[in-house]
């Protein structure tokens, strides 16, 4: 039922449809509950093996529990709380309890603030909560409304009277909406974690070389400045920054870099060689062969792609 790499598992759209051949799927969309009509395809089962996930993957747990493993660290799933799970993650679900009730939403577009237009650090700093800590506590009334959320949802995608192009737009409004629930909740529980848990030697290097990031990533892209910032090596910084977050320190940097280079191409402000220079690039071909790696397309045509 699975493609199978090494010990792990692909998870893809295609595989869900053979999963849950009776569940809704929208250009990469897909929402199923397990309290509904599809009680018996939507409730989450053992896992036989690791599955990596080639999609974004949300389960908000109503009732009962769930054991899971995230890149092979465990965690608990209980009522009010919801996990987040970014592309190239690796999910295993442990166990599962007879009265486990939860929503689950998948999506192949990214659901953790990089299709906002806010700023790159509000947004990546989700990101970056995600990473270390997928799982989410909400309270009752948040719970109220993000059911009332995926109801609509749900409801718009069995409207075959609505054109593919509103569901679609209707949907990601509903996924911005929800950030509204989710980002101070990170925000607080960041804080909390940091106030009342004494963190350990490498997640404190790791923290630290996030914000040195967040502050520098428009001037500096190279593992050994952010390893003088700590006085350490650049192969020690990429050791601890692998084994906190199971990223690589250059792609943690990207990110930022390529994030920001997308803001500001979606933008017709500014031309393509003053984001160069903006973004500390010696001269636009550097510039274009570094987007290009990393997207797949040349700044210029990823401008015109989100001008259309």
């Amino acid at each position: 039922m699975y493609s199978k790499v090494s010990s792990v598992y692909d998870l893809d759209f295609s595989m869900l449809s053979k999963v849950m051949p009776n569940a809704k799927i929208l250009d990469n969309f897909l929402l199923v509950d397990n309290y509904s009509e599809q009680a018996g395809l939507a409730k989450p089962m053992k896992t036989p093996y690791p599955l990596c996930l080639h999609l974004y993957f949300c389960i908000i747990c109503q009732d009962g529990e769930a054991e899971i493993k995230v890149n092979f660290k465990t965690y608990k799933l209980t009522r009010n709380k919801a996990a987040f799970m970014m592309k190239n993650n690796v999910l295993e679900i442990v166990n599962v309890s007879d009265d486990f009730k939860c929503v689950s939403m998948v999506t192949g577009e990214p659901t953790d603030g990089s299709r906002f237009k806010g700023d790159t650090i509000t947004a990546l700093s989700v990101r970056n909560h995600l990473a270390v800590n997928p799982i989410l506590e909400l309270d009752d009334k948040v719970m109220s409304r993000i059911m009332t959320i995926t109801k609509l949802i749900r409801e718009t995608m069995d409207d075959c009277e609505m054109r593919d192009e509103l569901k679609k737009s209707m949907i990601m409004s509903m996924f911005h909406a929800m950030s509204c629930f989710f980002i101070p909740r990170m925000d607080n529980m960041k804080t909390e974690r940091l106030a009342n848990v004494k963190l350990t030697r490498k997640e404190m290097i790791f923290r630290n070389f996030i914000r040195n990031v967040e502050n520098h990533y428009t001037k500096e892209r190279l593992i050994t400045f952010y390893a003088d910032l700590e006085y350490i090596t650049p192969k020690y910084l990429s050791t601890v920054v692998y084994e906190v977050s199971n990223r690589h320190a250059g792609d943690w940097i990207n990110e930022y870099v390529i994030f920001e280079a997308k803001k500001l191409l979606g933008s017709e402000f500014l031309s393509i060689q003053e984001i160069c220079y903006k973004l500390n690039f010696s001269n636009q071909s550097f510039f274009g062969k570094y987007f290009k790696r990393h997207t797949g397309m040349s700044p210029l045509e990823y401008r015109k792609s989100v001008g259309k």
